[in-house]
């Protein structure tokens, strides 16, 4: 689990080196775990690959480039479900919404580009509450679990329904 904000950074205010450096750290690093997990995964006949992704990920409302980043960890996600599902070995995404964490800190949020988190913000529900991180690691536990020994390539938003 890897990643970094985008500081919720608009297309036409994002810089090719940043660019770079979030899909860096939010995709390829996603990509290179996995393709090396894989390697031990399927000598051994099992595994279950969870990877981290986001609401950003899934309804594009962060900025740009995390965006983008966690749109293809969920497609990198269904990819690898695809290939190795008749190996024994699954694959699933964790879709963090709101999580009270130091990413969310006031000092943070007031480095993100206000303009834009304000145009985002707009498609967030505000009256459910924030997530904890024991939240997202219990859906992390699952997938990792034989409790979903059945389930794979599949992306779980874990939100309280913020974005309904």
């Amino acid at each position: 689990n890897a990643g970094i904000s985008d500081k919720q950074m608009a297309i036409t205010r994002c810089s090719d080196e940043w660019w770079r450096q979030i899909i860096a750290v939010n995709q390829d690093s996603v990509f290179y775990m996995s393709r090396a997990a894989l390697v031990y995964m399927e000598k051994q006949g099992e595994g279950s690959i969870v990877n981290i992704s986001s609401i950003g990920g899934v309804f594009a409302n962060a900025g740009i480039a995390y965006s983008a980043a966690k749109a293809d960890v969920v497609a990198m996600t269904k990819n690898v479900a695809i290939q190795f599902a008749g190996k024994g070995i699954r694959c699933n995404a964790v879709c963090p919404g709101p999580t009270i964490t130091p990413l969310l800190s006031s000092d943070e949020i007031a480095t993100f580009d206000q303009e834009f988190m304000k145009t985002c913000n707009e498609h967030i529900c505000r009256s459910v509450p924030k997530a904890e991180a024991v939240d997202q690691a219990n859906a992390i536990l699952y997938f990792a679990s034989d409790l979903s020994k059945a389930v794979t390539g599949q992306a779980l938003v874990v939100d309280y329904g913020c974005n309904l």
